[in-house]
């Protein structure tokens, strides 16, 4: 979207001229953390494709698949993928402290429900260089890619303290947390064609800044700020669609 500013050279408007600014190219990742049944799914499949969304799905109030399908689920990523968005699993990590059998396991069910799932995010990661929870997340990913070609999405909610992280991964969450920690931290990376910002508590003009200000590859901003602020799409919704296409 193009950003138009009026300006005068002079107080008598004597001369006038346009300045045009661009935002930088982004496309979404939306953590759809509400039902299928959720009347903000019908804004969901608004987004026009071209903007590639990503789609985080979390059919259990625990974190993951569960353990018996939800037909409405199954629905729902039809739909996902008839649109050609990108419909991922959440997966929790506990910060490498999770068993890793019961992480493949999580994959392995969704894959068994859900077989229309296109990828995976790994949630609570940890951003350190520790070798082991490099291996851990190296483990997850390789087992993930043995499967398929599944998109692979790690997120720590800030930036990786060594670049090894996007070695392997798809894509990495390089800020996930509030508007005010943004406006401490920004949202950076030296890979944004292979990182995303997930910001919350952000005004619409607050929106437009961040748009404007960070160059990820995938983005998503939200006026939500409760305690869990990702159970519907921000108010702005339409209006974020705007500046990223």
């Amino acid at each position: 979207m193009k950003k138009v500013v009026y300006f005068c050279l002079s107080l008598f408007l004597v001369s006038c001229g346009v300045s045009v600014e661009k935002y930088p190219e982004h496309k979404l990742i939306i953590p759809a953390y509400f039902y299928p049944t959720d009347a903000d799914w019908n804004e969901v499949f608004s987004i026009p494709s071209e903007l590639s969304p990503i789609v985080v799905l979390d059919p259990d109030s625990e974190g993951g698949p569960g353990s018996e399908e939800d037909p409405l689920y199954t629905q729902l990523i039809e739909r996902l993928n008839e649109k050609k968005f990108l419909p991922i699993g959440y997966v929790y990590t506990t910060y490498a402290q999770r068993d890793l059998d019961d992480v493949k396991a999580d994959i392995d069910t969704w894959l068994e429900l859900y077989p229309g799932i296109k990828g995976f995010f790994i949630d609570e990661v940890t951003n350190d260089n520790d070798t082991y929870d490099l291996d851990y997340y190296k483990a997850v990913y390789s087992y993930i890619k043995s499967k398929g070609n599944y998109f692979v999405v790690l997120n720590p909610g800030a930036r990786p303290m060594t670049d090894d992280y996007f070695s392997f991964a798809d894509n990495i969450v390089v800020l996930e947390n509030s508007y005010d920690v943004f406006k401490t931290y920004g949202c950076t990376s030296n890979f944004p064609e292979k990182s995303s910002c997930i910001i919350y508590g952000a005004s619409e003009d607050e929106m437009k800044n961040i748009a404007a200000s960070t160059d990820v590859s995938y983005l998503y901003v939200t006026d939500d700020n409760d305690d869990f602020p990702f159970d519907r799409l921000p108010v702005y919704l339409s209006e974020e669609i705007e500046i990223f296409k």
